[in-house]
């Protein structure tokens, strides 16, 4: 232990080698906090002390004058702090009983806190930011916050989300990261966004560089149901379906350009009178079907090569007792049949003035536009 105080200096009796003596002392009392088993007989109110009590704790105190506290307590021995005894914190013992009924099963992990609660009449009349309490009129949680009263869940003013984060398209998943705006960097072809999402989960992705994205119908569903491929500065939401499986809300464009829509085409078939051609798609019910004539061999001045849709001239072939053109004859939503008129006799606008004038029915095929 070191205490020491040289009290009042004379200055004609106290010599300098004497002076320098008191001084290391009050020097090493200093050092040490005048640590010791008692409180120093020099000590004055708003004093720091160690009390000495054992050799394995020393207690930190504070004399005000007529009374010390203790502040702390270590092991010197141990180097560890030694926990304050609860009988020495005024009103510590109190607090803890009045705790002891505001929750349930505080020994539990299965345990709950109990909040305030009362009608909405019964807010606190001087509230305070911070204060929580459980609403019996509208059977919510409440916050009061910014001057008013909200229920959970409620805001008060702009949802910011968390900033932007990058990530190259090689992970194996997006998933995990707490950013809902993510910058997708690298080539690398993305098929999914990760098995690790849930159900309702919002991520959006800001392309940097070119890639595909991979359609599938059941785990990463795209617009159109066909593959894209993103350019810099494109934006995709996704929402997670759950287990794993994604939907792409909308998909936008730098460009401004909309999303290439997939277009299949049948082969051609004859122009049979009667003839009835089958055709499966994946496209679904609401597929949109359109009919194509080719030109096979040169007729009423149109060329090899050329076609001529329905929507260029006015007849409607799918009309009557379908004497000319081709028409649906069956639809599903897995296909459709091509139906040839029965007749012989087929009236196409000419190519040169659009004068109507009979086809040869062998010069010419048809086949089927198929679209989402």
């Amino acid at each position: 232990m070191s205490q020491f105080d040289f009290g009042t200096i004379d200055p004609n009796s106290k010599s300098g080698p004497q002076l320098a003596l008191d001084l290391n002392k009050f020097r090493d009392a200093l050092n040490t906090l005048h640590r010791g088993t008692v409180r120093p007989a020099y000590a004055q109110g708003g004093m720091l002390w160690v009390r000495e009590t054992s050799s394995t704790q020393w207690d930190l105190m504070f004399f005000d004058g007529d009374t010390d506290f203790v502040f702390r307590s270590v092991n010197p021995t141990a180097n560890t702090l030694i926990g304050i005894p609860q009988s020495q914190i005024e009103g510590l013992s109190t607090t803890f009983s009045d705790l002891d009924g505001k929750y349930v099963g505080k020994d539990s992990a299965t345990g709950a806190a109990t909040l305030p609660s009362g009608t909405t009449a019964q807010r606190p009349a001087s509230p305070v930011a911070g204060m929580l309490r459980y609403n019996t009129s509208t059977s919510k949680m409440e916050r009061y916050i910014g001057g008013k009263w909200l229920t959970h869940g409620d805001m008060d003013g702009p949802l910011n989300e968390a900033s932007v984060s990058s990530l190259d398209s090689a992970s194996a998943s997006i998933a995990y990261l707490y950013n809902n705006t993510i910058s997708i960097t690298g080539t690398t072809t993305i098929t999914t966004l990760g098995a690790s999402g849930t159900s309702g989960m919002v991520r959006r992705l800001v392309f940097t560089t070119a890639l595909q994205l991979t359609h599938n119908a059941a785990s990463f569903i795209l617009p159109g149901g066909s593959n894209i491929t993103t350019a810099v500065g494109d934006v995709a939401e996704f929402v997670c379906l759950g287990s794993g499986n994604w939907r792409c809300l909308y998909y936008s464009r730098a460009s401004g350009a909309p999303i290439a829509m997939p277009v299949t085409y049948t082969p051609e078939y004859a122009l049979t009178p009667g003839a009835i051609y089958p055709v499966t798609h994946s496209y679904g019910a609401n597929a949109s079907v359109e009919f194509i004539y080719v030109c096979n061999t040169a007729d009423i001045g149109y060329s090899v090569g050329d076609e001529l849709e329905p929507k260029d001239f006015k007849y409607n072939p799918d009309t009557g007792a379908r004497t000319m053109g081709a028409y649906l004859a069956s639809r599903s939503s897995s296909g459709f049949a091509i139906g040839i008129g029965y007749g012989a006799i087929w009236v196409f606008p000419t190519k040169a003035t659009g004068v109507a004038a009979n086809i040869t029915l062998a010069r010419w095929t048809v086949k089927a536009r198929i679209k989402p």
